[in-house]
């Protein structure tokens, strides 16, 4: 009778230890579908299809630049921060990207003190004229970002098509391939 009992304390404990497994595999992969859903940045910012609500911005060399481009081609801005990693390791990655997409205008949101976003743009090999000084707060309020590096291409009526994050040269050539 003894063994009986040590026999079925033994297979239960089993029985747990191979049920917390599942469970925590399920969990676990949950998770990942979850981090892949807002690492895509698919569902933050403007939605597709809206209208920019601010299609013109002053860039670094004075100059008024317009989301909505006289020659009718798309535009892609990107979103970064000055004191983002992320930003920063993207930074020559934007010039290599910009001198291959000739069909895309592009415009360069740069969140930080003036100093930083000129030192972001030469760092970057980013010409003034498509340099767009800001601030977190008018990116977060005009155009609902939190996240960084972020990217809107926008057609030629200046509605938002594709959108997401971008971690490097290939995200953002993916956001204009499928523009």
């Amino acid at each position: 009778m003894n063994d009986f009992v040590i026999s079925y304390v033994i297979l239960w404990i089993i029985v747990l230890m191979m049920g917390w497994r599942l469970v925590t595999e399920k969990l676990a992969r949950t998770s990942s579908i979850a981090e892949k859903t807002v690492l895509s940045g698919a569902d933050l910012g403007l939605g597709t299809g809206v209208s920019l609500p601010i299609t013109e911005f002053r860039a670094l060399d004075g100059t008024l630049q317009s989301v909505l481009r006289p020659n009718g081609t798309r535009s892609m801005l990107v979103f970064v921060s000055t004191t983002c990693p992320a930003c920063k390791s993207l930074a020559p990655s934007l010039s290599r990207v910009m001198a291959s997409s000739l069909d895309v205008s592009f415009l360069i949101l740069v969140a930080g003190e003036l100093v930083a976003v000129r030192e972001f743009a030469n760092h970057a090999g980013i010409p003034e004229n498509v340099t767009i000084p800001t601030t977190i707060a008018e990116m977060r309020d005009s155009m609902g970002l939190r996240y960084y590096p972020f990217a809107y291409v926008v057609d030629r009526g200046g509605r938002i098509g594709p959108k997401g994050l971008i971690g490097d040269e290939s995200h953002m050539l993916r956001l204009i391939e499928t523009s």
